[in-house]
């Protein structure tokens, strides 16, 4: 066991792991939060890597193109959140479209992006968008082999449909209202808060635990 324990890596053996991903030294320490500098000592051989980062540089070995895949994909899902987060936030500062219908209407090159970031704040950790000549596709589900389609958008009458049609569309009216009226809340007192919101609750014809659920996702 003690052997076990105090096995360790040579430098070789390190910048072998390493570059069996195809990361650079800057990406891997990114990648699996390494300092760099550490990492450049231990390729260097003038350090060696404790017992916990020898697990973890023996488990890259033996997985690490599937674990950067699976990192990558994770990546790539939360950027597309953000860039329609950001794209959405800018249009609600702006009071560019006050509903969901006025952004497809529009066909803003954003709107792929901005549907998706609805679609996670509804708490769908995947989902995909699929274009074809007529349609515009949205599919969403809680595990990567459960997505279904939830919302189809027709290019040529720019109509909406869909399991989650009324949902999306309340969602963005939801998060408008928390970026258009909501956003200094936090400053405001307690009560003043409190009743701001459940005026917003009111106005928007949901319930609280709708709210509650889209504010925590987005």
């Amino acid at each position: 066991m003690t052997h076990e324990i105090e096995k360790t890596l040579t430098s070789i053996d390190i910048k072998r792991i390493r570059k069996s991903t195809g990361l650079t030294q800057k990406e891997f320490s990114e990648t699996f939060s390494i300092n760099l500098n550490t990492l450049r000592h231990w390729e260097k051989g003038d350090r060696k890597p404790n017992a916990s980062t020898v697990v973890l540089l023996e488990l890259i070995e033996k997985s690490g193109v599937e674990i950067c895949s699976i990192l990558k994909k994770t990546e790539d899902k939360q950027m597309v959140k953000s860039k329609g987060k950001e794209f959405l936030q800018d249009v609600f500062y702006h009071r560019k479209y006050s509903n969901l219908e006025e952004l497809v209407v529009s066909e803003d090159s954003n709107l792929t992006d901005a549907i998706l970031a609805l679609i996670t704040a509804n708490g769908y950790l995947y989902k995909e968008a699929k274009e074809d000549d007529k349609s515009l596709l949205f599919l969403a589900g809680h595990t990567s082999d459960s997505l279904q389609c939830v919302l189809i958008i027709d290019k040529e009458s720019k109509s909406i449909r869909g399991d989650l049609k009324n949902v999306i569309e309340k969602t963005y009216l939801t998060v408008f209202g928390l970026e258009k009226d909501l956003r200094d809340a936090i400053y405001w007192p307690q009560e003043m808060r409190k009743k701001r919101i459940e005026q917003l609750i009111l106005d928007l014809e949901i319930d609280t635990d709708f709210y509650s659920h889209i504010l925590k996702n987005w």
